[in-house]
């Protein structure tokens, strides 16, 4: 396989690459020329490095580099390389790590979207390679819940907890209606939803910029990514955002009004609705977007347990890795 890396890759090529990406079951949202857009490009350096046989790719990295204060860059690859081939896989990760090496790297980050059996067989190249497991990374789940959408509509709800069933039924009956967002000034409502679930919960709260530019990239076209928002008598109580990643969707993110009683199913109908719209789009899975199986009393206990209720299995994708190629100088 040859190798190629470029800064400044052209219309033909990120052509291919999303194709390539999309087509590819390790495939990531976060893997394509989109990605990037999202980001500033003052701060942050990206380069594209495939793998071609035969004129056709075989594997993409879409690596984002960041400069440090000693003049380093420490890089990350965010579910990536895409690549559904082992081998190639493991000569990718090498030809990253030497190109790297070139680029004053400091640190690189990488997980690549393989599941287990499989990923447990990644793990192990990785450590072989000098790479090791960073238990934490914000925003990506190494362990999740997967409901396999080849199933029939009444197979899914069947395998779905009774209380879940339920709760779906009684949310139309009360008269929830859920809408797939088809206008910005929805975002902003599921906007005003999340930021004062982070007001409540005490997490950073994404920049509404982050939301526009989603809107705008992936949600409005309503194929790689979805917003859908529950209306009780007119007024938002929640909303939910499912990502498409290669043949995955992805519950990505959530939000629920608190003022609204607990006697309400705020989320129930939405991810049956998200489940329905995957399956539609031709998805392989639907992913829950992470589970933590705490046996602890609160808050992710709780979440878990409403997760658990649409069935599905429990799955484990390979983690968060890093590779120091240097120790950052002491002051």
């Amino acid at each position: 396989m040859e190798f190629t890396f470029t800064k400044k890759p052209d219309p033909g090529l990120i052509q291919r690459w999303d194709s390539f990406v999309t087509s590819q079951v390790t495939g990531s949202l976060f893997q394509s020329s989109l990605w990037p857009c999202f980001f500033n490009p003052l701060i942050n350096q990206w380069i594209y490095f495939y793998g071609e046989e035969k004129d056709t790719i075989r594997l993409t990295a879409l690596i984002q580099g960041r400069r440090t204060l000693l003049g380093g860059m420490t890089y990350s690859i965010l579910r990536g390389p895409v690549c559904d081939d082992e081998s190639a896989l493991f000569l990718g990760i090498k030809g990253i790590v030497q190109t790297l090496g070139k680029e004053r790297a400091v640190s690189l980050q990488l997980n690549p979207y393989w599941e287990y059996p499989a990923g447990e067989a990644v793990e192990a190249h990785l450590r072989q390679s000098g790479f090791t497991v960073l238990q934490k990374h914000a925003g990506l789940h190494s362990q999740t819940i997967t409901i396999d959408l080849s199933q029939s509509i009444e197979e899914i709800l069947q395998k779905c907890r009774k209380t879940t069933r339920y709760e779906i039924r009684r949310a139309q009956k009360i008269g929830l209606l859920v809408k797939i967002v088809d206008t910005e000034e929805e975002i902003k409502s599921f906007y005003r939803l999340w930021r004062k679930m982070g007001q409540r919960r005490g997490f950073r709260v994404t920049a509404y910029s982050f939301f526009s530019k989603m809107w705008a990239l992936v949600l409005k076209h309503q194929n790689l990514g979805v917003l859908l928002m529950t209306y009780f008598e007119d007024l938002p109580i929640s909303g939910i955002i499912i990502l498409r990643h290669g043949d995955r969707a992805v519950y990505s993110w959530g939000a629920s009004e608190a003022g609204i009683g607990k006697h309400i199913p705020k989320n129930h109908l939405a991810i049956w609705k998200g489940i329905l719209w995957a399956k539609e789009k031709g998805c392989r899975l639907f992913d829950m977007g992470g589970y933590t199986g705490t046996p602890e009393n609160g808050l992710m206990e709780n979440i878990d347990l409403f997760k658990r209720g649409f069935g599905g299995d429990v799955c484990q994708l390979v983690r968060n890795h890093q590779m120091v190629f240097r120790k950052k100088k002491q002051s």
